[in-house]
């Protein structure tokens, strides 16, 4: 079942908020295409433009051990992604790429927050 909150909620708060995000590129591992039964295909990548700021975690974190040195937040502007944030995905802002641990939503899924190390 789907919250009320998703849709058209999640849609305002992304073009409200949008200017304050930065560009940023999702990256995926896919399947590549089998070709020969006696070798694996090689796996290809798959990008998704979308708009993301990060965040270092609050100290307490860091220090009750919660959270590594190298973690960082990521929030994703839900409605910018053309695809639902996964473990292992990277994500690239201002040069910087990191690697996703975990996600998590909001309850109108406006925006994604990815536990990531960098």
């Amino acid at each position: 079942m789907t919250s009320p909150l998703e849709g058209s909620l999640a849609a305002t708060i992304g073009q409200a908020m949008a200017f304050l995000f930065l560009d940023a590129t999702l990256r995926r591992d896919v399947a590549g295409t089998i070709t020969d039964p006696a070798d694996p295909p090689v796996p290809t990548e798959a990008t998704y433009s979308c708009k993301a700021i990060v965040e270092d975690y609050a100290e307490r974190f860091r220090l009750d051990g919660t959270v590594r040195l190298d973690e960082r937040k990521v929030l994703v502007l839900a409605s910018s992604l053309a695809t639902t944030p996964v473990p292992n995905d990277r994500i690239t802002i201002r040069n910087a790429t990191y690697t996703v641990m975990a996600v998590a939503s909001d309850p109108a899924i406006a925006t994604w927050e990815l536990r990531a190390r960098g």
